[in-house]
């Protein structure tokens, strides 16, 4: 139950997150012109994007944390508790 808990969060932040990932490189490979037009002054999109992956990275583990605390600390106490009687 505990071992459900926790890949129902990583499995699809996992696919996401690979996804979100590969398609910077899909970008950067095939499309370069996209990925080389301004955005903010000399930035341009590709710099965005990648620059992008690290608040991505930061809320998935936020999210993660919210979720192991509301769901996956509460079974693994409930499994503590059943352990010791």
């Amino acid at each position: 139950m505990l071992v459900r808990a926790k890949r129902r969060f990583i499995i699809p932040a996992l696919v996401f997150f690979t996804a979100y990932y590969t398609l910077l490189l899909v970008i950067q490979g095939y499309f370069p012109e996209i990925a080389s037009k301004p955005v903010i002054g000399s930035l341009n999109f590709g710099y965005l994007y990648s620059l992008s992956q690290i608040p991505v990275a930061w809320v998935l583990c936020y999210a993660f944390i919210r979720y192991s605390q509301k769901k996956i600390d509460v079974l693994g106490k409930e499994l503590m508790e059943k352990s010791r009687q």
